[in-house]
């Protein structure tokens, strides 16, 4: 999931895609009426691809105009006298200032992490940094604007009506200059901006690195045995070797099918050396650089300064969380891997101190569901072509949030395979906005699976409201010549739940840009993804969305059982690694931190991941880009899994395709976006605390 600064970051009916529509981009430049009164409506689909910039020099005009555009409008709220300061002239303007080239920020996030054109990457680079840093100086850290806000809330605020959202909004503008110092001496606030200039500089040359790595090994026919032919076809040659990138599925494929040792083994080195050398002096001056402001600005660490705006409040309540969990999960991931090497395939062994090597780790457990709940998750795959499963997910989105999602190919984007959706009220056709999707691996593409969000949808006091744009980033497995795109069972799950941020954006619209959408506490964001998921693990939704690409079946009773089945083995070990992550980043940038990036990786991962040999020999912090925009926060993938599961059993009890619960949920959470706490949103929802037994009770934990 991506997240930008700000305040702080499937298919109409069954035929899905083959009904599609075709709307070929005009050559002209789309002009889009949008300056800093007002905020971007993107009412139309060539409004909407308009949004993503065609050239590098069009990304220069853009960034420089927004920039210019961002210092008049400070200019202005600057100059306005006292006895002018309302919510319009204040409240609403800084909003469009912040929508306006917070959104040019965003899109350039997207655009070096998805364009292939060198020079627009590297022109891309450049501009996101330097209006990055422009937000910082001129926005975040300005003093002035800080003054404004102050005398408002003083004074005018106190006289007006506000509401609960305005002054929602007016405390988090104000917590955010303090948080960049502005209520300290000017000395203080000249070395805390220079540090958190220099800081996302950093910030950005490291994602570039991981980004844009491009590693390869190179292997025989021979070395790949196990490897399908169907998969070997997608595959680059070197005349008669085979080249292996390092991304997600041709990673699941080597670590999970090969049968050579070795070919593993080379491969995960090298996949877990992404970026190093080059990212481990990067992420220790980010360290550094991160603690430094945090002691100027009176924290003892950053994990203490940047946990305070979360749910969490503090990395002691983070700590004992992560260590609350750890106790449970290492005994039943105690039991997972005792389960898991009762009979190890051919050619596997155990170390000497009973552990599986970290190569071989994905290669047993594939052996283990294929011989013990009859899973071969190529087999699966066949049920689920990429066309047909996006089309029955999209329905279920379609009934459960009552939409109308339809599908639009577009040309003339970033790359031929892009499609698009458009999203509306099914009700009364009013449009919430467009969803890019982006599925397939490519070099210098960004490797995981996010939303992008590029403009977020706003809803004013009469509800009429602005459309949202987000493009969903995956890298799924690719069709060949003779098959279509088959997903694992783990990329359908994976879209489901990035589908889940983008519903996020459409439906999350709210009086205020820098409150819409997924921009919430952090260790909230995930919540609604991840709830979704679960939806991944019901009969009825697998049989909908299934459809096996030569016969058109539905997955059979037996094989849901056994998926189902199979999903209850190995939740230990899964949470486990999880809690290395997260303990890794709260260490990174805790207090104490004195040991090297490497003894910190290991000394974790060994805590943690009890039965896989840690390897020396990688560095996998290097490519760990969460460090970054997650920072110590890590820990919040399991702390939204945890509410997550509260939220989804109440949801289960009324019914997964119930529109009525889906309002409810929409009433209660998504329509709020990041404008209530996010405690408070799930005590409005569930009507009580939040409790951890629905998550204990999934993962085996209890």
């Amino acid at each position: 999931m991506n997240k930008n600064i700000f305040l702080s970051i499937i298919i109409g009916g069954g035929l899905g895609f083959l009904l599609a529509h075709k709307v070929p981009l005009s050559k002209e430049k789309i002009s889009m009426k949008c300056d800093t009164q007002e905020y971007k409506n993107v009412n139309s689909v060539s409004l909407a691809c308009s949004v993503f910039p065609k050239t590098s020099q069009e990304i220069i005009e853009r960034s420089g105009n927004a920039q210019k555009k961002a210092l008049e409008c400070i200019n202005e709220l600057i100059a306005l006298s006292p006895e002018k300061y309302t919510q319009v002239t204040v409240l609403q303007r800084f909003d469009q200032l912040k929508a306006a080239i917070g959104s040019e920020l965003s899109v350039l996030g997207l655009v070096k992490s998805v364009y292939q054109d060198q020079e627009t990457l590297d022109v891309a680079e450049k501009q996101f940094v330097l209006l990055n840093q422009f937000i910082i100086e001129h926005i975040d850290s300005n003093k002035h604007l800080y003054e404004v806000f102050k005398a408002y809330q003083a004074d005018a605020a106190q006289r007006e009506n506000l509401s609960a959202d305005d002054r929602y909004f007016l405390n988090k503008i104000l917590e955010n200059f303090e948080l960049q110092g502005l209520n300290l001496p000017a000395e203080k606030q000249e070395q805390v901006l220079a540090l958190k200039k220099q800081c996302a500089q950093l910030e950005s040359e490291f994602h570039r690195l991981i980004d844009q790595d491009a590693t390869t090994i190179k292997v025989s026919e021979k070395a790949l045995a196990g490897i399908s032919e169907d998969f070997k076809k997608t595959l680059q040659r070197d005349e008669d070797l085979y080249v292996l990138p390092m991304n997600y599925p041709v990673q699941a494929m080597v670590m999970n099918y090969c049968s050579v040792e070795e070919t593993r083994k080379q491969y995960s080195k090298a996949f877990s050396n992404k970026a190093y050398p080059q990212n481990e002096s990067i992420l220790q001056d980010i360290i550094k650089i991160r603690d430094e402001f945090s002691k100027l600005l009176g924290y003892e660490s950053f994990a203490a300064y940047d946990l305070k705006t979360q749910m969490i409040k503090t990395s002691e309540r983070a700590w004992n969380f992560e260590n609350d969990l750890q106790k449970k999960a290492l005994i039943a991931a105690e039991k997972d891997f005792k389960q898991l090497v009762t009979d190890l395939p051919a050619g596997v062994s155990l170390t000497k101190e009973g552990k599986l090597e970290p190569w071989n780790y994905g290669y047993v457990s594939t052996y283990f569901k294929k011989k013990y709940y009859s899973i071969d998750e190529e087999t699966f795959a066949e049920y689920f072509p990429m066309e047909k499963t996006i089309a029955g997910l999209i329905s279920i989105y379609e009934q459960f949030f009552s939409l109308t999602i339809e599908t639009i190919s577009i040309t003339g984007m970033w790359h031929s395979d892009l499609r698009l959706l458009q999203v509306k009220n099914k009700a009364d056709g009013t449009l919430f906005g467009y969803i890019f999707l982006d599925m397939f691996p490519r070099d210098k593409k960004y490797g995981h699976a996010a939303a992008f969000e590029a403009v977020l949808a706003t809803k004013k006091d009469d509800g009429t409201r602005t459309p949202g744009v987000v493009t969903l980033v995956c890298n799924f497995t690719k069709p060949t010549t003779d098959k279509p795109s088959l997903l694992k069972y783990s990329e359908v799950t994976t879209f489901f739940h990035e589908f889940g941020h983008a519903i996020h954006v459409m439906l999350g619209a709210t009086k205020y840009y820098a409150l819409s959408g997924f921009n919430t506490e952090i260790d909230f964001v995930e919540l609604p993804s991840q709830m979704l998921e679960n939806w991944m693990e019901n009969k009825e939704v697998l049989t909908m969305i299934s459809s096996h690409y030569q016969t058109g079946k539905s997955l059979p009773e037996e094989l849901i059982e056994k998926r189902l089945e199979l999903l209850k083995f190995g939740q230990g070990l899964f949470v486990a690694s999880q809690l290395t992550l997260g303990m890794v980043s709260l260490q990174l940038f805790g207090p104490t931190y004195s040991e090297s990036l490497a003894d910190t990786y290991k000394r974790f991962a060994e805590l943690n991941n009890k039965y896989i040999s840690y390897d020396a020999d990688t560095h996998r912090y290097c490519s760990f880009g969460h460090l970054t925009g997650y920072g110590p926060k890590y820990y919040g993938y399991l702390w939204s899994l945890v509410l997550a599961e509260d939220v989804f059993e109440q949801i289960q009890k009324e019914g997964l395709l119930n529109p009525e619960a889906g309002k409810k949920y929409v009433d209660a959470i998504l329509s709020h976006g990041g404008s209530k706490d996010a405690n408070d949103m799930l005590r409005d929802y569930l009507g009580r605390e939040p409790r951890f037994d629905a998550f204990y009770k999934k993962m085996g934990l209890e």
